[in-house]
């Protein structure tokens, strides 16, 4: 009788695995569901990274650009307060 409760226990813990894997990872991140049954699933992970790559380019580029704006207004800054001690 306990082989019968351990094959029930592993039944129900590849079935909890199964869904957790095929449902719910993918709603959490926003792909397809059971991705085990695509072949594309590779292509949308690399696609996916791309995006946060390029997300992350375009942060990276605003934050250069914030950091010159601000470089170039302390610069104006202290040339105008030196301009008014004279």
């Amino acid at each position: 009788m306990l082989v019968v409760y351990v094959l029930e226990f592993l039944l129900y813990a590849a079935l909890v695995f199964g869904l957790g894997t095929q449902v719910i990872v993918p709603l959490w991140k926003g792909t397809v569901l059971f991705p085990i049954f695509r072949k594309q699933g590779k292509l949308e992970r690399v696609l996916t990274r791309a995006r946060e790559e390029t997300e992350e380019a375009s942060l990276e580029e605003d934050l250069a650009k914030e950091i010159d704006r601000g470089e170039r207004i302390r610069a104006g800054t202290r040339r105008r307060g030196s301009r008014t001690e004279s």
